[in-house]
């Protein structure tokens, strides 16, 4: 307890100040209440992108990447109304309990997209498939949500195809090989900031 408050009532606060945030228009990532950057702002964060980037890449819209945030266990109450056990939002690599949080940021560490549904035993990959966002830009080869000949920048939890850009696996990488995965990396660590 803090002040005679117990911890589940301050999240439950807590739910209730994102709830409003992400009902909030004004507060939305991008412009004109999209719930990703338009294709004129795809034009200015790949820009951005290219002069950060030691190859002159200039098609990357989006630096994405997962990580973990937090929370407490969630209670029974909280399990049955998500349908799902307290086991799922346990990882165990960082022996924490919390939620997957994917985001793509900008050439300026801004935040542009972010999907937080998941639970922390949701592998980055799921999450994105299963992401509205991600559906489209793997499901939908007509979406024209991604400016043409334009990619996000992952790492190597994600699939590279169309749409999305990610280091060459393995240890014998030809020298060629090796510059792209330094040079992309030089471009997706904006995520890591």
């Amino acid at each position: 307890l803090s002040h005679g408050i117990g911890k589940q009532s301050v999240y439950n606060s807590v739910y209730g100040v994102v709830d409003a945030v992400n009902n909030c228009p004004s507060l939305d990532l991008n412009a004109d209440g999209v719930k990703f950057p338009s294709h004129e702002e795809q034009k200015i964060i790949a820009a951005g992108f290219r002069e950060k980037s030691g190859a002159d890449f200039d098609k990357i819209i989006l630096a994405l990447d997962g990580m973990l945030v937090w929370t407490i266990q969630p209670t029974i109450k909280d399990c049955r109304r998500l349908k799902m056990g307290a086991r799922v939002f346990h990882c165990y690599r960082k022996d924490k309990y919390g939620y997957l949080l994917l985001a793509g940021v900008d050439h300026k560490c801004r935040f542009r997209w972010i999907d937080i549904r998941h639970p922390s035993s949701t592998s980055d990959w799921v999450g994105w498939n299963s992401s509205k966002v991600g559906k489209e830009l793997t499901e939908d080869e007509g979406s024209d949500l991604v400016l043409p000949f334009h990619t996000l920048a992952g790492d190597n939890a994600f699939v590279e195809n169309m749409t999305m850009a990610t280091p060459i696996p393995g240890t014998k990488l030809s020298t060629v090989e090796d510059a792209y995965n330094f040079y992309l990396s030089q471009i997706r660590i904006t995520v890591e900031r």
